[in-house]
């Protein structure tokens, strides 16, 4: 048993110094004075689920909580809100890459969750943009009297409404969105302080982790351990989807290490990890008050992220 212990030591300690590296690099971008994520809320909406994906890979759940806090105050659209969650990974891209004969893996993780963060968001924006635009022809045709004269007095001023809402927003929350991505507690000011607590916690959950996996191995073995968790491949992705739902680093440790471990394939990990957005999702219930839109927006992160793992099941693995 102490053998298991110092295992799991030493497995963790050897990546600590590159974990300090790549949170040392990953805080300086997100504590940057610029906020990286200003022209999602003005011009440039029309590029968000694109760039929204490409801000979700970046490690952490910074950026998942920022952006679900604009949403909550309309300031971007539903389409780069689900492309920043479906291409958030979490904790997962920093083990990956402190484990060189994984690097193919995390390409592929990487390029797939940024490819169905930008399809996935930009058919969303589609789709809703076409029904408000269906909606809206709807209201002309009834305001329109029996002369065939517009009416404007019926018409609803949604153009104007919308310009004046998101003006608000940003006067009044100008300096609210600055490190807004740090709602975490987990954060700091200092890029020094904020990378040593994320290396710190990051560590203690693989620790945990290496240890539970080392125990149950010792005494169950490896092959039955491997056995019992690699149920049906199809199946893994309705499972590893719900456990990325859970609002914590630790879902996205668990899946990698149990990908690593040969427990779950690629493909359900892809899935567990798409939907997995850290505490994005719990910035997104407590601050955005349409409870009905949370949990519609919850359930699509699910079916996309399952199928997504299903659809390349019989591809990757």
């Amino acid at each position: 048993m102490w053998d298991v212990i110092l295992d799991a030591i030493i497995d963790t300690a050897k990546i600590i110094p590159i974990l300090l590296l790549v949170y040392l690099l990953i805080s300086y971008l997100t504590h940057h004075k610029e906020e990286p994520y200003k022209f999602l809320t003005k011009k440039g909406k029309k590029f968000g689920p694109l760039l929204g994906s490409l801000l979700g890979v970046v490690p952490q759940c910074g950026f998942s909580t920022v952006m679900a806090d604009l949403f909550s105050k309309r300031a971007i659209t539903l389409g780069t809100l689900i492309s920043v969650f479906l291409a958030t990974s979490d904790e997962a891209i920093p083990i990956l890459i402190t484990k060189p004969t994984w690097y193919k893996e995390l390409g592929i993780i990487i390029g797939i969750k940024i490819l169905i963060g930008i399809l996935f968001g930009y058919g969303i924006d589609l789709i809703l943009e076409l029904f408000e635009k269906s909606k809206n022809k709807k209201l002309k045709q009834k305001a329109l009297d029996v002369h065939g004269n517009l009416n404007i007095v019926d018409l609803p001023h949604t153009h104007d409404t919308k310009c004046n809402c998101e003006h608000d927003h940003h006067d009044e929350n100008e300096k609210e969105h600055h490190h807004q991505g740090h709602n975490c507690t987990c954060c700091a000011d200092n890029i020094f302080l904020d990378s040593l607590i994320h290396t710190g916690k990051i560590t203690l959950f693989i620790f945990i982790i290496n240890l539970v996996f080392g125990i149950t191995i010792y005494y169950v073995g490896m092959e039955r351990f491997i056995n019992f968790v690699s149920i049906n491949k199809y199946l893994q992705p309705l499972v590893t989807s719900l456990i990325g739902i859970i609002p914590n680093c630790a879902a996205s440790v668990f899946l990698i290490e149990l990908f690593m471990e040969g427990g779950i394939t690629l493909s359900a990990t892809i899935a567990g990890l798409s939907i997995g957005s850290g505490v994005g999702l719990m910035v997104l219930f407590k601050n955005n008050k349409n409870i009905k839109q949370n949990i519609i927006i919850l359930i699509t992160l699910y079916v996309i992220s399952v199928s997504v793992g299903l659809a390349l099941t019989p591809i990757i693995n």
